[in-house]
């Protein structure tokens, strides 16, 4: 399940993660010097296809660059939702799963880990948006240009303004 924890108990530090999605991995690089740690990758805002996708590029070890397999993942103010296909267990057919949107405010939301659970799904989707996206365009463009350009791009604000601009 999802358990919500406050910055820095059992969580990486606030200013470790941007919003949006972050997924943990261990990294298997010898050379690497965060090897057998957990790394934490920043994906930020979109879709992110956690089993049955290709996310080789977006799924990299933020030390050394390499590829680092996906074991659980968390949000943080961010709304987001997720679906796929699972299959419970071994000669039952698979099953199309989904969940309506939730919202994560400024805390580590994190899946446990479950060694087993990621081999149940043959597809999982999670899709995670800016908490703006509810707002109004009009709404949106007043709280924006107040902000200065640089504070937008690094909250991803930018991602649902192009249509108003």
């Amino acid at each position: 399940g999802l358990k919500r924890h406050e910055w820095g108990s059992n969580s990486p530090d606030l200013h470790s993660t941007n919003h949006g999605l972050c997924v943990e991995a261990v990294c298997t690089n010898g050379h690497c010097e965060a090897y057998q740690n957990t790394v934490f990758i920043n994906i930020g805002f979109g879709q992110f296809h956690l089993v049955g996708g290709t996310n080789a590029n977006a799924s990299k070890c933020p030390v050394c660059d390499h590829y680092v397999k996906p074991k659980t993942c968390a949000f943080n103010n961010c709304k987001w939702r997720w679906w796929g296909i699972q299959q419970p267990q071994e000669g039952q057919p698979p099953k199309r799963l989904s969940a309506d949107w939730k919202v994560a405010d400024n805390a580590y939301h994190r899946f446990k880990e479950d060694p087993n659970g990621l081999s149940r799904w043959r597809n999982l989707t999670k899709e995670y948006v800016t908490v703006f996206d509810d707002l109004s365009n009009e709404l949106i463009y007043k709280i924006v240009r107040l902000l200065p350009l640089k504070y937008c791009q690094s909250h991803g604000l930018l991602l649902r303004m192009n249509s108003v601009f």
